[in-house]
Parts: structure tokens; sequence; C-alpha cells
């Protein structure tokens, strides 16, 4: 307590201040690194989907090919070689973006062997199917066309598959990316109320503390202005400014008590001695001798005099000065209180710099909100294709339906055509169901994305409310402050107190001054009588002059002395 006590006020006001500030700053860095881990699950979320996506797309484009290889056959186009082998390059960009992305060992080995049927189809197309039509040999590469067949159906059911792992890795990202928006949502609150409180805590007793010490300097201060010398001294050890001038107005108790004692017992003095020159005087008619023996008296007297008017004007001198040191005092203490009021000044612009930073925490939130709605709109966008696709698959079913026609009519010259034709058919409905699939995998994801919209939005109304509950503490510095300005003006009524006794002083040292004037006139006008006792009657006049007017300082001084209570 000691130890607490000797620091300056402007250092226990900053401990507090900087308390404070860490508090705010741990929990600006805490939700800080929660929002980061949020955008880091939104980011694999969006990367899954992403990853789902293409998956299809790869299925999408080895059933164009499988397509390709069908017409092929029944129509001996040779542009359908090329379209194949665009179709081809295709994959194999798919294929290579969404390798990396497989995390697994499972999915690593579904996704290989896509890519080994790949490869298979390919080589059976170019050096197989190819050749064979192109010489004629149909039922060759209708051989053929039946394993690409089951490498089609086996591929479909592998990206099938494969989707089903990401897809549902999608839905645990997406649990988590909940989770830890809830999860910051309640650190963001404890944090900011564990600031709030702890701030206002250590803040209140720092100032409680510091008030409760002034209360008593101000106290003991404008009693011994009203000149209650009998007031308890301060009781406070310590070297801070408050120590420093509660030491300077025990001191200064002290010595205006010292010097009224001084004061009131020369005053007594005076006005005994001023009573047996009045005596002296009016006795005067006596006798030259009775004149002689009371000049001998009123001499001493008048010596006693000089020499306690001169030691009173010495005290009231060293009074003087001390008033003036305390009264120095009290002006550094002012300026350190100003110092303080700077440093709570700096504390608020400190908070406006929290409230800031949350501002940008909000910026962030709101960002990511329009990310997750960016994602849904390309889903939206994803439906829309596929709507084009399945648009596709209805024409396709309905040229296989045409051609089985033809088939038909051609009877046994159109049986080959009429294997085709059923082939396409199925391919159709193959196709057909893959777009049901996929518009379903589409409305998960935009469901998903949704619910994540949903959860951002709720984080984002979270981040406001805190917001306001800054605005709140940005309020309680705002009244420290007030009450570190209501503390000046205390200190301030100090120093005018101390302003005051200077003043009452200097009257003191005036009416000394003009005592001790007077006891050299009452020696002058007793060396006078001495000198001639012709001159006994004008003498014994000027000495009753001399007394009354003695008595008149002596009667003065007291009544200033009276305005003090011993």
């Amino acid at each position: 307590m000691l130890r607490w006590n000797n620091m300056k006020l402007g250092t226990k006001y900053s401990l507090s201040l900087i308390a404070t500030i860490i508090l705010f700053v741990v929990s600006t860095a805490i939700i800080s690194i929660l929002l980061l881990q949020i955008n880091s699950g939104i980011d694999t979320l969006e990367r899954r989907g992403d990853r789902s996506v293409t998956l299809t797309e790869m299925g999408s484009q080895f059933r164009s090919k499988d397509t390709r290889i069908a017409d092929f056959i029944t129509y001996k186009d040779q542009a359908l070689i090329q379209e194949f082998e665009d179709k081809r390059e295709d994959f194999n960009k798919l294929e290579t973006d969404v390798n990396s992305e497989m995390d697994t060992d499972e999915q690593r080995k579904l996704f290989n062997q896509v890519i080994e049927n790949d490869k298979i189809v390919n080589d059976l197309f170019l050096d197989g199917i190819v050749p064979a039509v192109n010489n004629g040999d149909i039922e060759q590469a209708l051989e053929l066309r039946a394993t690409t067949i089951e490498l089609r159906s086996e591929t479909d059911d592998l990206l099938d598959e494969l989707r089903g792992i990401v897809n549902k890795e999608r839905e645990i990202s997406a649990n988590l990316a909940k989770d830890d928006a809830s999860y910051t949502f309640i650190v963001l609150l404890i944090a900011l109320v564990i600031s709030i409180v702890s701030g206002a805590i250590i803040t209140y007793f720092v100032n409680r503390r510091i008030q409760n010490q002034l209360k008593k300097v101000v106290y003991i201060s404008d009693q011994i202005a009203n000149g209650n010398l009998s007031v308890e001294k301060v009781d406070y050890y310590g070297k801070d400014e408050i120590g420093q001038l509660a030491s300077s107005i025990n001191a200064m108790r002290d010595n205006l008590k010292n010097v009224i004692k001084e004061i009131t017992d020369v005053s007594l003095d005076v006005n005994s001695q001023s009573e047996e020159l009045t005596q002296v005087s009016n006795q005067g008619s006596l006798g030259a001798d009775q004149i002689a023996a009371t000049m001998e008296q009123l001499s001493a007297g008048a010596e006693e005099q000089s020499s306690s008017s001169l030691e009173i004007s010495h005290l009231i001198n060293s009074l003087n000065s001390q008033i003036l040191n305390t009264r120095d005092e009290g002006e550094l203490l002012q300026k350190s209180s100003k110092q303080v009021i700077a440093l709570s000044n700096s504390g608020k612009d400190n908070m406006e710099q929290s409230v800031h930073l949350m501002t940008e925490i909000n910026h962030v939130v709101s960002q990511s909100v329009k990310n997750v709605k960016g994602l849904d709109h390309k889903a939206q966008d994803i439906s829309k294709l596929v709507k084009v696709i399945e648009e596709i698959a209805e024409q396709t079913n309905l040229l296989a339906l045409n051609a089985a026609i033809e088939a038909a009519r051609a009877g046994e010259h159109g049986k080959g055509f009429a294997v085709v034709a059923d082939e396409v058919r199925k391919l159709a409905e193959q196709v057909s169901d893959s777009i049901s699939e996929i518009t379903g995998i589409i409305q998960g994801i935009q469901t998903e994305s949704n619910l994540v919209v949903t959860s951002l939005e709720s984080g984002f109304e979270k981040v406001n409310e805190g917001n306001k509950q800054i605005g709140i503490s940005r309020e309680s510095f705002t009244s420290i402050n007030n009450e570190l300005l209501n503390m000046l003006t205390g200190i301030e009524k100090v120093t005018a107190n101390l302003e005051d006794i200077s003043t009452n002083s200097e009257k003191v040292r005036v009416s000394s001054e003009e005592i001790a004037e007077s006891a050299e006139e009452a020696a002058a006008g007793i060396e006078q009588s001495t000198a001639t006792a012709q001159q006994q009657s004008s003498s014994m006049q000027e000495i009753s002059s001399s007394a009354e007017s003695l008595a008149s300082y002596s009667d003065k001084l007291q009544h200033i002395v009276r305005t003090f209570k011993i």
C-alpha cells in the first residue's frame, strides 16, 4: 500500500487505463482469430462445393464422349472424332483441376479408377472402334461398343460414390462453420463483459481512493483558511502529489499555530505596557523622580516590545515563505491533474480506435454473407445449365424414337440401326436420371448456403450488439473524464485558499511592522522625556498619544488573531 501511495497520480490513472486497454486488445485479438477460423471454414465449404460440381461436369463429359462413340458407329461421321477429342481435352482439364482436391485415400482410389476407365474408353474408341468402322467391320465395333457401355456405367457409379463422399464432407464443414459462428458470438459477449466490468472496477477503486484522500486535504485546508487551527493533521503517508500537499498543509498548520501564539503573547505584553505607559503619563505631575523611574521602565518595555516585534516579523516572513512553497506545491498538483485529464482523453481516443476495429470486424462478417450469397447465385446458374442439358436429353430420346421407327421400316437391313437407336434411347434416359440427381445436389447446396447465410447474418447482428457495448464503455470513459475535471476544480479551490492565507499573513506582517515603528516612537519619546524635565508636560502628552496608538495597534492585532482558532 505504501508503494501505491508513493506513485504519482498520473501513474495511478495510467495503470488503470492501461489495464483496461489491455483487456480490450486481448478481446479484439481473440474475436479476430475466431473470425479468421470462420472464414477458413467458409473457404473449405466453397472449395468442396466446387469439387462436387467439377465431378458432376466430369460425369457429363464422360457421357458426352460415350454419345460421340455411339453416333460415330451409327453415322460414320469423321467430325465426331474431333468432337470426341474436344470432349477428352475438356475432361482432362477437369481432371487436372480436381486431382489435387482429393484429400483421402478412398477419394484418390475412386478418382484414379475413373481416370483409368477414361483412358481405356479413349483407347477403345481411337484404336479399336474408329479403325473397325472405317474398315466396315461393324460387328467388331459393336463388341467394343458394349465394353465402353460397361465402362460408362461403372464410371457413373464411381463418380456418384465420389460425389456422395464429397457432399458428406461439405455437410460436415457446414456444421462446423455454424458451430464456430455460435462459439465466436459467445466468446465475444464474454470478452466484452469481462473487459467492461474489469475496467470499470479498476477505475472506480483508483478514483475512489484518490478522491477520499483529496477530500480530507480539501476539508483541512478549508478549516485552516477559516481560521480553525485546532483541526487534526492530514493522516496520509505517501510521496505522491496528495502526500506532498498533505505534508505542506500540516507544516503550514503547525507554523501558523506557533505564529499566532507568539503574536498573542506579544499583543498581551503590548497591552500591558501601554496601560503602564498611560498610568505613568497620568502620574507625570507627581514629580521628576517618578518620571525618571517610569522612563526607565518604559525604555525597557519599549526595547522588549521592539525585540518582540522584530521576532514576530521574522516568524511571519518564515510563514510567508512556507505558504508560498505550499502554493507552489498546489500548482504542481494542478499541473499533474491536467496531465491525468490528458491521459484520460488519450484513453477515450483508444476507445474510439476499438470502435473502429469492431466496425472493420462488422465489415468482414458482412462480406462473408455476400460471398455465401454469391455461391447461392452460382448454384442457380448451374440449375439453369442442367435444364438445358435436360432439354437436349429429351431431344436425343426423340431422335432415338425416330431412328427406331426408321429401323422398323427398313426391316432386316435396319437391325443394326435399331440396336444403335435403342442405345441412344437408354443413354438419353440415363442422362435424364443423372439430371435429376444433379438437381437434387444443387438444391442441397442452395439449402446449405441459405443456412450459412442465416447463421452469418445472426453473427452480424451480434457484432452490432458488440459495437453498442463498446459505445457504452466509451460513455463510461467520458464520465471518468468529467470526474477528473471536478477533482481539478477542488485542487484549484485549495490553491485559492492558500492565496487567501498568504494575503492574511501579509496583513499580520504589516501590523507587526507598525507595532515595531510605534515601539521606536515610544522609545524616542522616553529618551526625550529623560533628557529634560522641563518638557515633562509635552513629553507626557506624546507618551500618552503613543500609548493610545500602541493600544490601538495591539487591539487591531488581537482582532486579527481572534480569527484563528487554536
